[in-house]
């Protein structure tokens, strides 16, 4: 192991949801606020009709090229939502689409290693958000380099609904009891009751 003092501790936390006494437990643990926030957005859903379902792409229903291909659509419209008005703004979202449909690491590994898991909020056959990552090799965690919403369904607060209801799945479908949500300390993984936690750089 190395010693303390050859151990620098990365500038950006990193947060993981860690639900080990239970997703109840979890989610009576979180503020008043995100609790009621929550249950709008079922009640949103449930008052304009909207029907919902996760779908699970993992060891046993590897996800497709078709399904690939509709979550990254998703995922590169909010990728480069921010550059769609200026016109040097339209240059660096379509040099960089490419790359990042094709060549960027995470992009091959999520799609391709066995280990891959997807979780998709789905409404009448349309994406409403997603989550793809890696479960580690004694499937007990859950890493999420991505996770993303449709703008189209902002107003359902969809992040919130993808996060609840994989959660559930999660702890009736195996032994994952934890979900890194990777880099950055965003709000809506606080609000989850994400814990940070640092890197190290050796």
């Amino acid at each position: 192991l190395p010693k303390e003092a050859d151990v620098n501790l990365n500038d950006t936390k990193c947060v993981k949801i860690d639900f080990q006494g239970g997703v109840d437990i979890l989610m009576k643990g979180l503020s008043k606020s995100v609790r009621q926030n929550i249950r709008t957005a079922y009640n949103r859903m449930k008052r304009d009709g909207i029907e919902f379902e996760l779908v699970i792409y993992d060891t046993s229903n590897p996800i497709d090229k078709d399904a690939w291909d509709r979550l990254t659509d998703v995922y590169l419209d909010r990728l480069f939502a921010k550059y769609k008005k200026s016109k040097l703004g339209i240059f660096y979202r379509y040099s960089n689409f490419w790359l990042y449909r094709h060549v960027k690491h995470d992009t091959k590994s999520l799609r391709l290693l066995s280990n891959s898991f997807h979780a998709v909020l789905m409404t009448d056959g349309k994406i409403m958000s997603f989550l793809s990552g890696f479960m580690n090799h004694g499937e007990k965690e859950l890493a999420v380099p991505r996770l993303c919403i449709n703008d189209k369904y902002s107003f359902y607060s969809p992040g919130y609904i993808l996060l609840v209801e994989t959660l559930h799945y999660l702890e009736a479908n195996g032994a994952c009891r934890v979900i890194d949500l990777c880099r950055g300390e965003e709000k809506y993984k606080m609000d989850m009751g994400g814990q940070p936690y640092y890197t190290a750089l050796i």
